[in-house]
């Protein structure tokens, strides 16, 4: 209690003392980094699998580019988290540092790649110049967006982690349209969209799901929520369920067939 009766000014103060155990946060972390450095290596696997799997023009011509650029600003919004633990829990800096290097190199190297390559198979009538300014007009639209992303999150996450997180993990959705509109049944190979689907729900399960990590450890006051990763979980499975589905039934067998053209 603190009081001045010159000032007529009394306050009652209640403080808490937290204290972290840094040698437990460090073990679950460790362990997480494991897994998540594992499953980085599985979706490079499956990444070059997909790449072999377009290596067709017509068929690289079907991928989505939006759905492509969508996927590569969630993995470079995981790699610009595990940075941000890494600055805000340094001692547990060693375990965060191998993924934010393998999510660096799945977007900045591979996946880029990967779209340059889906860009030049529609545009085949670009070369030298004109193709270098469209690859440059490419990565400047992605960092416009990655910016975007991190800013509707850091302005709309607090209280509404389920909205902002099945936003990020539409990533599917533009593949779908796509393949409407295309007629595509399969220009994404099947173990692809599991195994990648599957790979990315690893963090947000981890850190709304577990309720013993390292999240609670350096955070006490954090709670799980079950309800975002059932939707999270539901969303994506969903997704998956209409990419499978059109590979299986064809591309538009959801559309009633008053509104699909004549033939």
């Amino acid at each position: 209690t603190l009081a001045s009766p010159n000032c007529n000014f009394r306050a009652d103060l209640a403080l808490r003392a937290v204290r972290i155990d840094w040698a437990r946060a460090a073990d679950r972390a460790s362990h997480y980094s494991f897994v998540l450095v594992l499953a980085c290596l599985v979706e490079i696997g499956l990444l070059l699998r997909q790449l072999h799997h377009t290596q067709s023009i017509a068929v690289a011509s079907r991928v989505s580019l939006l759905c492509l650029g969508w996927q590569t600003v969630v993995d470079a919004a995981l790699c610009l988290l595990h940075v941000l633990f890494c600055v805000v829990l340094p001692p547990l800096v060693h375990a965060f540092a191998a993924v934010a290097f393998f999510k660096l190199l799945i977007f900045c190297v591979i996946e880029m790649k990967y779209m340059a390559v889906v860009l030049q198979a529609r545009e085949r009538d670009l070369f030298g110049e004109g193709l270098r300014r469209a690859v440059a007009m490419l990565h400047a639209r992605f960092y416009l967006a990655l910016f975007a992303a991190l800013t509707a999150v850091f302005r709309f996450a607090d209280g509404n982690a389920a909205a902002v997180l099945v936003a990020l993990y539409s990533f599917w959705v533009p593949q779908i349209c796509l393949n409407v509109v295309t007629e595509a049944r399969e220009p994404l190979h099947a173990k692809y969209v599991g195994g990648m689907s599957a790979c990315r729900l690893l963090v947000p399960l981890y850190i709304f799901g577990a309720p013993h990590s390292f999240v609670r450890d350096a955070y006490p006051e954090f709670r799980p929520d079950a309800t975002v990763c059932v939707v999270l979980v539901g969303w994506v499975a969903a997704q998956v369920g209409v990419l499978s589905a059109q590979a299986r039934y064809g591309a538009r067998f959801f559309v009633p067939l008053r509104f699909l053209p004549p033939k």
